[in-house]
C-alpha cells in the first residue's frame, strides 16, 4: 500500500484551493461584501481537513524519503528548510513592496512599533509574521521538520522508541500551537505525525489500519479534552472524511497525474492566495469568487516561474511540490 507522488501532488493542490475558497468566503461574509447566501455557510471542517491534508502529506512524504536515504543535519537543513523558506522569503519581499501601493495600511504593521509618532514596520513583522496571517502553517511546519529529524535519528536505533517520540512530540507541538497561535489552528497540526506513522507502517496492513484508527481516536480524545466545542470537527475529519479520501489512494494505488506546472503549484497557491484576498478587499466594494480564484491561480503560476528562474542565480536547490512532501 502506497500513496503515489502524483496523487500526493494532486491532493495538495485541491487542498490549497479549498483553503483559498474558505478564506474568501470567511472574509466576504465578515465584511458583508456579498449577498450570496452560500458565503454565509461556513464549512470550517473542510478548511481544517485541507490544512490537515497538507500536514499529513508532508509527514508522509518525509518518511518516504527517509526510507530511501537518511540525511545528515546539514543536508537536512539544506534540502528541507531552505526549500521551504526560500519561496516564503521571496514572496514576502515582493509583498512588502506591492502592499505599499495596493493597501492603505501595511499588513506588516503587526507589532505596534512607532517612530516619531508614526507606525513603522518592525523587522520581526517581516521575518517572522511575513505580513500574512495564514502563514502560521509554515512556522509550525518548520518545527515539525525539526521534530522529524530527531525522530529519524532515534528510529534508526530503536523503532518503538521512535514511534513513541512521534506521538509525544506531536502532542507537545499541538499544545504549543494551541497556546501560542489559536486554539482552532491545532485541529489540523497532529496530521503531520499521523502521516509519518502511516508511512512507517504502510507495509504491514494490520499495523497500518491500526495506526490509522488509533491516531483518529487519540486526536478525537484530544479534541474532547482541549477543544470540546470543536469535537464534531475532529470526528468528521479524522474518523470519516480523511480516511474516506486517503484509504482508496492507498488500497488501489491511484496515480492521478497533473501537468508539471500544476503539480508544483500547491505551495504557491497557499502563500499567494491571502495576499490577493487582502488586496482585493482593500480596493473593491464587492468581490467575485471567479476573479479571486483566477488572480490567485495566475499569480501563483507567475510566482512559481519566477522563483524557479531565480533559483540558479541564487544557487538555491530547486523548489517543487517536494518542498512540502519530500
Amino acid at each position: 500500500m502506497q500513496l503515489t507522488k502524483n496523487t500526493s501532488d494532486t491532493l495538495k493542490l485541491v487542498a490549497a484551493l479549498i483553503i483559498a475558497v474558505f478564506h474568501f468566503s470567511q472574509e466576504v461574509h465578515a465584511n458583508k461584501m456579498t449577498d450570496c447566501f452560500l458565503y454565509y455557510v461556513h464549512l470550517d471542517f473542510l478548511s481544517y481537513m485541507a490544512v490537515g491534508l497538507f500536514f499529513f502529506l508532508s509527514g508522509y512524504g518525509l518518511m518516504e524519503s527517509e526510507r530511501k536515504s537518511h540525511l545528515s543535519f546539514r543536508a537536512f537543513v539544506k534540502n528541507r528548510f531552505f526549500k521551504l523558506f526560500y519561496p516564503i522569503a521571496l514572496v514576502t519581499v515582493i509583498w512588502l513592496v506591492a502592499s505599499s501601493f495596493l493597501m492603505e495600511t501595511s499588513p506588516f504593521l503587526m507589532s505596534n512599533k512607532f517612530y516619531e509618532g508614526m507606525p513603522c514596520v518592525h523587522i520581526g513583522d517581516v521575518m517572522i509574521d511575513f505580513g500574512d496571517d495564514v502563514l502560521w502553517f509554515v512556522k509550525v511546519l518548520a518545527v515539525q521538520y525539526l521534530m522529524f529529524f530527531v525522530f529519524s535519528a532515534i528510529d534508526r536505533y530503536n523503532s518503538r522508541l521512535g514511534t513513541v517520540f512521534v506521538l509525544v512530540a506531536t502532542i507537545s507541538i499541538t499544545a504549543g500551537v494551541y497556546h501560542f497561535f489559536a486554539p482552532y489552528y491545532c485541529i489540523s497540526v497532529p496530521m503531520f505525525g499521523v502521516g509519518v506513522l502511516l508511512s512507517k507502517y504502510r507495509h504491514d496492513a494490520k499495523l497500518f489500519f491500526l495506526s490509522l484508527l488509533c491516531s483518529g481516536l487519540l486526536l478525537t480524545a484530544g479534541a474532547f479534552i482541549f477543544l470540546s466545542r470543536n469535537l464534531l470537527h475532529f470526528v468528521l475529519i479524522y474518523e470519516i472524511i480523511l480516511p474516506a479520501v486517503l484509504l482508496p489512494c492507498f488500497v488501489k494505488s491511484y496515480d492521478i497525474k497533473l501537468p508539471a506546472i500544476a503539480a508544483g503549484l500547491s505551495l504557491d497557491v497557499y502563500i499567494i492566495h491571502y495576499k490577493v484576498l487582502m488586496a482585493l478587499m482593500e480596493n473593491m466594494a464587492h468581490m467575485k469568487l471567479w476573479l479571486f480564484v483566477s488572480l490567485t491561480v495566475v499569480l501563483s503560476i507567475g510566482f512559481n516561474l519566477l522563483r524557479n528562474y531565480l533559483r540558479p542565480k541564487l544557487k538555491m536547490p530547486a523548489v517543487t511540490a517536494k518542498a512540502m512532501a519530500r
